[in-house]
């Protein structure tokens, strides 16, 4: 891959939060608050729903249960690296104290869209040597509208949700959903 000069020489620290979740799942609009208190909370949250039985599930979110081995739901993990705590709301800092600084290694996503057509160019940085690498690039969804059974008291309580907005809801992967190598020379 060739350097095509737009990959920064420092990164903004962000935390990605995996939630999976789905329409029939009662107590995941907690999840989804929690996630919105984050953003709220943060620029630099990411979040990707992952959802199970529902019409926004798919393949790419089914291989992504498999490999974490979800027993249950909701489930949030953050930076895929320890599961969020309960009750989520309560615990937006686990979230955010992840979200600030600044790292030497990390990606640049140059994005166009041109009538139907999205095109990107995803670049690697590294200010250190890294060996194991992976990169994982997720197309998501924005403002898919579906019910949401709900037995918390968030969104105003009740048993459904009418119209609940699903964002940032997985709907591609374009690499490994676990990620794909990054090639040694490529990786300093």
């Amino acid at each position: 891959v060739e350097d095509n000069g737009s990959t920064p020489g420092s990164f903004q620290s962000r935390a990605l939060i995996e939630d999976y979740t789905g329409t029939w799942c009662g107590f995941c609009p907690r999840v989804s608050q929690a996630i919105e208190l984050s953003k709220e909370a943060s620029d630099n949250v990411v979040a990707v729903a992952i959802h199970n039985g529902d019409p926004m599930a798919n393949s790419f979110g089914s291989q992504m249960e498999n490999a974490v081995n979800i027993e249950g739901f909701p489930t949030a993990w953050i930076n895929r690296s320890a599961l969020w705590n309960f009750p989520e709301p309560d615990n937006v800092n686990q979230v955010t104290s992840l979200a600030t600084g600044t790292k030497s290694n990390g990606i640049a996503i140059n994005t166009a869209i041109k009538g139907n057509n999205l095109s990107f160019v995803v670049s690697v940085g590294f200010g250190q040597s890294v060996s194991g690498a992976k990169v994982v690039v997720f197309l998501l969804e924005n403002g898919l509208v579906y019910d949401q059974v709900n037995y918390t008291s968030f969104y105003g309580g009740g048993d459904t949700i009418d119209n609940f907005v699903h964002d940032h809801v997985l709907r591609h992967s374009f690499t490994s959903v676990l990620g794909d190598a990054i090639p040694a020379g490529d990786a300093t």
